[in-house]
């Protein structure tokens, strides 16, 4: 049996568990980490990947295993994209293609008003009446 990671829902294979939205797989070992929010989970898979490639690029054997990191959304492989083309939210909080179906209200970092309009949302929003008056 192959392992599909990308594909419609029917094909691709489900790598963790359905009720744990976000989580780290490391191929290799095959250990799933559960992770509290998409910024976690990534923050997670790329120190892994970085580790892993650290140490495989100081190896000395030809027999050292390769493993990766893969960020989980609801035990599928996550990318924007596929979440995306599933016409699911990413869960990013900075994708604009997903603001319109979140359910968490964005607040000001400014001021704490959850007024908006919203001017940008990385690391947070801003409003528009606190961006215009520190520009």
């Amino acid at each position: 049996m192959s392992t599909k990671l990308f594909g419609p829902n029917d094909e691709r294979t489900r790598i963790g568990e359905a009720e744990q939205e976000w989580a780290v797989w490391v191929i290799g070992p095959d250990d799933i980490h559960p992770a509290s929010t998409v910024g976690a989970a990534l923050e997670l898979a790329a120190e892994l990947n970085a580790t892993f490639a650290h140490l495989h690029l100081n190896s000395t054997s030809e027999y050292d295993p390769t493993m990766y990191a893969v960020v989980l959304h609801w035990g599928y492989a996550w990318t924007r994209s596929t979440e995306h083309m599933h016409g699911v939210s990413c869960g990013h909080p900075a994708c604009d293609m997903c603001a319109a179906d979140r359910t968490d209200a964005l607040q000001c970092r400014h001021c704490g008003d959850f007024d908006g309009p919203f001017v940008g949302r990385n690391p947070a929003p801003i409003c528009e009446r606190c961006h215009q008056g520190q520009q």
